[in-house]
């Protein structure tokens, strides 16, 4: 056998280096690629990770109770002028009704099973509105059951 010649072997390193090229370029795509994902990832981790800390909570036993109906949300909210203030109307959560702070709303939906609640511009459009709701047996209100609130076990 005798050895290529200097033609044949310049064009083989020549055809080795473009696949030795259209390799790096292959590993470079790749490697953009795991960025995007890793970057698609970490943004969507901390909602993950939020909505699991949600799931987790409504793993709590929770137990529907008797909602205020619209008159006594209504009687309970007697001494605040109309339109005086924005609020918010809680239709699912720990105690429905109309809260005057977005924090106190928070508090009232915080972990509850199906929260639901809206901001309205006046007391009037807020008790109208829970009123169309508990009509149609949308209001719900639920309440947490905790270690506390379960009853012992009477076996030692």
């Amino acid at each position: 056998m005798q050895p290529p010649t200097a033609p044949a072997t310049a064009l083989s390193a020549r055809a080795e280096l473009m696949v030795v090229l259209a390799t790096v370029d292959e590993l470079v795509v790749r490697t953009l690629r795991i960025q995007c994902t890793a970057l698609d990832l970490q943004t969507r981790l901390p909602r993950i990770l939020g909505r699991l800390a949600e799931e987790e909570a409504a793993d709590n036993c929770w137990v529907r109770a008797v909602a205020k109906s619209p008159v006594q949300v209504a009687a309970l909210n007697a001494g605040v002028p109309d339109g005086s203030r924005h609020c918010w109307v809680v239709f699912v959560g720990r105690e429905p009704g109309i809260y005057y702070t977005i924090e106190e709303a928070d508090h009232q939906i915080k972990g509850c099973p199906g929260q639901e609640y809206r901001s309205k511009k006046s007391k009037s459009e807020a008790l109208a509105s829970y009123t169309h709701w508990f009509q149609e047996g949308k209001v719900e209100k639920w309440v947490e059951l905790t270690d506390d609130a379960l009853p012992r076990s009477s076996i030692t």
